[in-house]
């Protein structure tokens, strides 16, 4: 296990506001997507046409970043999770081992650390 980076941990502070940006621009996407389709009429259908693609390649792409970012975000949570368990399992284990077992979680819980 390796320890969660300090660049990691911006990231995951920032997590919820990266997400909620991308989730505005997929809705802002969307909305224009439905104000060009509700105006679509024969004299004018291959400028929106040509419109409506490049929005719907744009929102499939803020669609994409937004899985990888969240997978990322999930993946990032649970390595933080486990660190944080280890270290509460080393820290027990210090408090009911007192002075003289002391040294040997902290030994243990750093071999975790380097893997």
């Amino acid at each position: 296990m390796t320890k969660i980076t300090t660049a990691e941990r911006v990231f995951l502070s920032r997590a919820e506001t990266v997400a909620e940006k991308k989730r505005t621009r997929a809705a802002h996407y969307e909305q224009q997507l439905r104000v060009l389709i509700a105006g679509l009429q024969p004299r004018n259908m291959a400028k929106v046409a040509k419109q409506i693609l490049k929005i719907a390649t744009q929102l499939e792409k803020i669609e994409a970043e937004q899985e990888a970012h969240a997978q990322k975000v999930n993946e990032l949570r649970a390595k933080q999770q486990t660190e944080q368990a280890l270290t509460r399992l080393c820290t027990e284990a210090n408090k009911l081992a007192g002075t003289d077992g002391a040294n040997f979680f902290t030994k243990a819980g750093k071999i975790f650390d380097n893997q």
